[in-house]
């Protein structure tokens, strides 16, 4: 079970986005830069056509295991992703 929330601070005009990772030691994290426009596919078994997109952005992911599974992430926009399980 995972928490996330967001706060912010108003005067500021910024946010902070915690989130707790409830898995068992020892658990690795990897972050990875993403660059913009790049090719995605999704990972799927045949005989199913996978889909297929482009990153417009840049962003940052992070998750324990391997690049295009992320956990979470923020693009350079601001726009936030997290799974929660």
């Amino acid at each position: 079970m995972c928490t996330i929330f967001r706060t912010e601070n108003i005067e500021e005009h910024r946010f902070f986005i915690g989130k707790n990772y409830d898995v068992p030691d020892p658990c690795k994290i990897m972050l990875f830069i993403n660059p913009a426009n790049e090719n995605k596919q999704a990972l799927i078994n045949a005989p199913d056509m996978p889909v297929c997109w482009g990153s417009k952005y840049r962003s940052i992911t992070y998750n324990q295991v391997c690049k295009d599974f992320p956990a979470g992430g923020m693009n350079e926009k601001g726009l936030v992703i997290e799974q929660a399980s």
